[in-house]
């Protein structure tokens, strides 16, 4: 099984916080997940985590973007209690795929 969520933004690219925000959205999306499945993960540990990226433009570098919001996810995913933790236990690795779309840059997240 899968958690997926979407994230409406572009992700920073250096520390600024905007993590906090990020884990809001996740908190909120796993919340609406719990209501529907109460006590159930749907992924076992430790998990992979997906993300498919849909970029303004070309501007940047793809692996900047995935190395900040691998940060950016995986620590909102720990606040939101969805991961219990950030180290191996917790992750096995990540999948990344880049797209553009100029109209809703966004990040589809799939914990697998």
């Amino acid at each position: 099984m899968t958690f997926e969520l979407t994230i409406d933004e572009s992700f920073p690219l250096k520390d600024d916080g905007r993590y906090i925000d990020i884990a809001v959205s996740v908190a909120a999306q796993w919340s609406r997940y719990n209501l529907q499945y109460p006590g159930k993960a749907p992924f076992e540990l430790p998990a992979t985590i997906e993300f498919d990226f849909y970029c303004r433009n070309k501007c940047t570098y793809p692996y900047l973007i995935s190395a900040s919001a691998h940060r950016c996810v995986v620590s909102a995913l720990v606040a939101a209690k969805v991961l219990p933790g950030a180290g191996w236990k917790s992750v096995k690795g990540f999948v990344d795929s880049f797209s553009i779309d100029d109209g809703s840059p966004r990040a589809v997240v799939r914990v697998v």
